[in-house]
C-alpha cells in the first residue's frame, strides 16, 4: 500500500539532537507513514542512533547512508528519490515535531487533499523567558494569507510567502507529484529552501494554510549556518544573493499579471537577501569591491520592480527606516561597482 505521508530527515552532526527528533515523530505515525532518515557520513554517532530507532520501528523507518559527506542538499535529493509517499514533509533532525501535527496534518488532507500544505512554527529553546514570549517566539507566522481554508490563488500563495519571508521547506508539506518536473534541491549550495520553495508552491494548483506551530525550530550555535569562517561567509553571500535567479521568469510565464503589493513583497525579499549578503562579506573578504557588484545585479536581475518603485513603495507601506537602509546598501554597492570599474 502506498504510504500518504513520507518523512525525510538528512542527519550529519546532529547525534545530541536526533533522538529528541525522532522521539517526537515516531509514536505520531499511523500504518499509512513511512519515515526516511539519512547519513550523510556524519562523523558523530548519528547511525547507531538511527540504528537502534530503526529495531524499535522496522516497518515505518528506513535507513539510507553516504558514503561520503554530500552536503543538505544531496542528502534531500537522494531521500526525494526513493520516498513512495503521497506527501512529503522535509524535516530537520535537529528540530522537533509537535504533539498532534501528524494528526492534524491527515485530518487536512482527509478533507481537502490540497497540493500543498503551510503550518507554523516556534523557536526551540531549553528555557523560554518573558522576552521570548514577547518577540513572538512561541509562535511564528510561515505565511500571511487566509488561513484553514483550501485556496486556488496562485498570485496570493506567492505573496503570502514572500510577505512572511519564512522560506524554509520544513514548514511545507507537498503532493510528491509537484516534484516531478525535474525540482530538486541545488547541490553545493546554501540557502537551497529560498531557491526551491518558490518553484515549489508555482506548481501548486491549490494550497492549505494551518496556522499551528507544527515544528519546533532549533538554533544551535554548530549549525551550517552560524559557521563564521571566511570561506564559508564568503560561500553563503553568494548563494544567498543569487537564491532567486531564474525565479523572475518563472512568474512571468505562469503570473504575467500580477498586483503592485506582490511584486513589492517579492522585491522587498530580494533586497533582505542583498542585504544580507553585503553584510556577510564585509568583513571577511579583501575583494569586497567586485563581489558588492555581483551582488547588486543579482539583486537587481531577481527583482520584480525597479528599484526606485521599491524604495517608494517602502516609505508607502509606513517603512521609511528600511527605505534608507537599502538605500544605504545601494549606494555602497554602486561606489563599489565604479571603483571596481576605474580600476579597469
Amino acid at each position: 500500500m502506498t504510504p500518504w505521508l513520507s518523512i525525510l530527515i538528512p542527519a550529519y552532526k546532529v547525534a545530541d539532537y536526533l533522538h529528541d527528533c525522532l522521539h517526537s515523530i515516531m509514536p505520531q505515525l499511523d500504518d499509512g507513514c513511512e519515515v526516511i532518515i539519512l547519513d550523510d557520513d556524519s562523523p558523530d554517532n548519528c547511525y547507531p542512533i538511527m540504528c537502534s530507532w530503526q529495531q524499535r520501528y522496522p516497518k515505518q523507518l528506513t535507513l539510507l547512508k553516504h558514503t561520503h559527506n554530500k552536503g543538505l542538499s544531496a542528502a534531500r535529493n537522494t531521500m526525494l528519490q526513493r520516498a513512495s509517499g503521497r506527501y512529503l514533509w522535509f524535516f530537520d533532525s535537529d528540530d522537533v515535531m509537535t504533539a498532534g501535527a501528524i494528526h492534524e496534518l491527515k485530518s487536512i488532507i482527509t478533507q481537502q487533499a490540497p497540493d500543498l500544505i503551510l503550518c507554523d512554527f516556534e523557536l526551540l529553546r531549553a528555557k523560554r523567558s518573558l522576552k521570548h514570549y514577547l518577540r513572538g517566539e512561541h509562535h511564528r507566522s510561515s505565511f500571511h494569507g487566509p488561513c484553514q481554508q483550501l485556496s486556488t490563488d496562485k498570485e496570493g500563495l506567492i505573496a503570502g510567502l514572500f510577505s512572511a519571508g519564512q522560506m524554509h521547506i520544513w514548514s511545507k508539506i507537498s503532493k510528491r507529484s509537484l516534484w516531478q518536473n525535474d525540482l530538486h534541491f541545488p547541490v553545493d549550495r546554501y540557502f537551497e529552501d529560498i531557491s526551491v520553495t518558490p518553484r515549489l508552491a508555482l506548481t501548486a494548483k491549490h494550497y492549505y494554510y494551518q496556522p499551528s506551530p507544527w515544528v519546533q525550530y532549533r538554533q544551535r550555535p554548530n549549525s551550517i549556518l552560524s559557521n563564521k569562517s571566511p570561506a564559508m561567509q564568503y560561500k553563503k553571500s553568494i548563494d544567498l544573493a543569487e537564491a532567486l535567479l531564474g525565479f523572475d521568469a518563472l512568474l512571468h510565464q505562469q503570473l504575467p499579471s500580477r498586483q503592485a503589493k506582490t511584486n513589492f513583497y517579492i522585491s522587498y525579499f530580494c533586497a533582505r537577501n542583498f542585504i544580507g549578503a553585503c553584510k556577510t562579506l564585509q568583513s571577511s573578504q579583501p575583494k569586497t569591491s567586485a563581489l558588492l557588484k555581483e551582488y547588486l545585479t543579482a539583486f537587481k536581475a531577481s527583482s520584480t520592480m525597479p528599484i526606485p518603485w521599491l524604495l517608494l513603495m517602502c516609505c508607502l507601506h509606513g517603512w521609511p527606516i528600511r527605505a534608507v537602509k537599502i538605500g544605504y546598501w545601494l549606494h555602497k554597492a554602486q561606489l563599489s561597482s565604479r571603483s571596481t570599474a576605474l580600476q579597469y
